[in-house]
């Protein structure tokens, strides 16, 4: 089976089975924790697939080196916090104002932190889809698009009440930038998940990030994070620019991955040689 062919499979199946639970979910007026069981449909997918096409089950690699993983984790989650939270943070709260002892709480992580998407999305998406779209694009583009796919697979969620207050097309934003960053922890790992995992757990928790450090600035506020407005003031002139606050969280994910993308130039860690990606040859070439 050709990765195309591959591909095609994988997608197909983590879309039927995904959307078939969050249809399950949304006539039948679930629980959201029920979502737990539509993130499985990405490894399922990938099983499934690479069981069709190798006849094993090893679709994808736990980690890349005992060393290189510490070390993409690390660099990944800081990646992460540092877009998605601490850019957007700063743009609407003075430093001083801000909690930073948030950042070392164990008390923002929940259920959802690994089983709200990390634990089962990220062995189907960046251990089995990354490396076979990276086999036949660009690293950016292959990331760009597994954004886009990605961001798709969760549309009928927003049909379930309260999942999310982002716009669609600040989602998509959202999504294809932190594809980017997800895409460069996978890169530098050699394929290993949990570098992405753990990135994808921080994205996970930045909501209660945002609560943490935010408490001393605005306390007693429930509701500040759901009608948050960012101002970015101008450098003259004392005007001022209002933007979503998911939007702004959108520009500060996509300011962490331009910054990945100069650094390594667009390859974004990729060694074609390495880890998961050199196994694909003979797929490749069949």
């Amino acid at each position: 089976m050709t990765v195309r062919r591959q591909l095609a499979v994988f997608f197909s199946i983590a879309f039927a089975f995904s959307w078939a639970v969050e249809a399950w979910m949304i006539l039948g007026r679930h629980r959201i924790e029920y979502s737990i069981l539509a993130t499985g449909g990405p490894a399922i997918a990938a099983v499934v697939t690479n069981r069709l096409a190798h006849g094993d089950y090893r679709f994808c690699q736990i980690h890349g080196g005992w060393l290189r993983t510490p070390v993409a984790s690390l660099l990944g989650v800081g990646l992460v916090v540092a877009g998605f939270v601490l850019i957007p943070a700063l743009a609407v709260v003075d430093a001083g104002k801000l909690n930073w002892s948030i950042l070392a709480s164990t008390g923002i992580y929940n259920y959802s932190t690994l089983l709200g998407g990390p634990l089962f999305e990220e062995p189907g998406w960046r251990g089995f889809a990354l490396p076979r779209l990276e086999s036949r694009f660009a690293p950016l583009p292959a990331s760009l698009l597994l954004g886009v796919i990605w961001a798709a697979w969760h549309l009928p969620f927003f049909l379930y009440p309260g999942w999310s207050e982002s716009p669609v097309w600040i989602y998509f934003l959202t999504l294809t930038a932190f594809s980017v960053l997800l895409t460069f922890g996978a890169n530098i790992s050699r394929f290993g998940v949990i570098a992405p995992i753990l990135m994808h757990a921080a994205f996970n928790s930045s909501g209660r990030y945002f609560g943490g450090l935010f408490a001393h600035a605005q306390p007693g506020t429930g509701g500040f994070l759901n009608d948050l407005a960012g101002r970015i003031h101008a450098p003259a002139g004392g005007g001022s620019i209002s933007l979503s606050f998911y939007l702004l969280v959108a520009i500060g994910g996509w300011i962490a991955a331009l910054l990945v993308v100069a650094l390594t130039r667009g390859r974004l860690g990729y060694r074609p040689e390495a880890g998961a990606a050199a196994r694909l040859s003979k797929a490749v070439a069949g």
